[in-house]
């Protein structure tokens, strides 16, 4: 079984702005693709450190002329090469519903692509 078919939840490729915010330090980086079980990052100053942390998160994208905006908990998965996978571990009712939203929209623009 490969690791793509242990995923819960299908992933979808995104171009979106990201800011993983630790105690101490707030990373910026560019969002590649997104979930409903989390999203990974892009930014070469993640490091191995930061493997299990849980961080304070945001999440702003434009998609279709729509603005979407996602805030929360997440909790560092993985951490390879500049790459940085985080899980959701919490989200107020307004963050789920946007995430919702945004992962219908990029469900949509993937089927009409294809």
């Amino acid at each position: 079984m490969s690791f793509e078919e242990k995923r819960l939840h299908k992933r979808y490729a995104i171009d979106a702005s990201g800011e993983i915010i630790f105690t101490d330090n707030v990373i910026e980086g560019l969002v590649t693709d997104i979930s409903f079980g989390g999203f990974h990052i892009k930014n070469e100053q993640f490091s191995q450190d930061h493997m299990g942390a849980e961080v304070d998160i945001k999440i702003t994208t434009k998609l279709n002329s729509e603005q979407y905006c996602i805030e929360g908990r997440s909790r560092v998965v993985r951490c390879i090469d500049g790459c940085m996978g985080l899980h959701f571990i919490g989200m107020e009712t307004e963050n789920i519903t946007a995430l919702n939203e945004l992962i219908l929209k990029l469900s949509l623009q993937e089927s009409d692509c294809e």
